[in-house]
Order: structure tokens, then sequence, then C-alpha cells
């Protein structure tokens, strides 16, 4: 034995990580292989490294999402404005014709 690990099909092996590691579970084809200690710390690194990532990209987002709304705001807080201007006197010009 050699670090604590097993004699194991090194290709299944290789497999179960890959695999595990797309689907966020990294970490267990070094648990299959005999390498308790590292198959779980790779697992709680990579788990915390996934939800960090998710969460920063969120904000990101949110924050890019949010700048690509600005123009539309200021365009609505002074259309809106002279929109209803407008509406007001072109209704009291209705009302109280000269």
């Amino acid at each position: 034995m050699s670090d604590g690990l097993k004699d194991v099909d090194r290709n299944l092996a290789f497999v179960i990580e890959l695999v595990g590691g797309i689907f966020g579970i990294l970490g267990i084809g070094h648990m299959y292989a005999g390498d308790i200690t590292g198959g779980v710390i790779r697992l709680i690194v990579w788990l915390s490294v996934i939800a960090f990532s998710w969460v920063l990209i969120s904000i990101l987002l949110i924050f890019f999402i949010g700048l690509c709304c600005i123009p539309f705001m200021i365009i609505a807080q002074i259309g809106v404005p002279i929109w209803s201007a407008f509406s007001l006197k072109k209704k009291l010009e209705e009302a109280y014709p000269e």
C-alpha cells in the first residue's frame, strides 16, 4: 500500500472521480481508491468553491443587469414626466378652450 491507496481499477477510479466532480461531488474517486482524508478534503473544498462561485456569479449578474437597466430608468424618469405634462396640458386645453 502506498499513501493509504488500495489496489483498485485505475480506470474506474478515474471515471468515478471525473463524473463525480462534474456533478459536484469531487473526491469520491479518491475515497474509492482508499484515500478517505484526501477525498473528504477535496469534497469539502470543491463544494465550497462551487457554492462561492455561484453566489459570486449571481451577485455580478444582478449588478450587470442593474447597470444595463440604468439607461431605461433615465429615459423613464425623463420621459414619463414629459408624457404626463403633455397629457395634462392637452386635458386642460380640452376642458378650458381659449
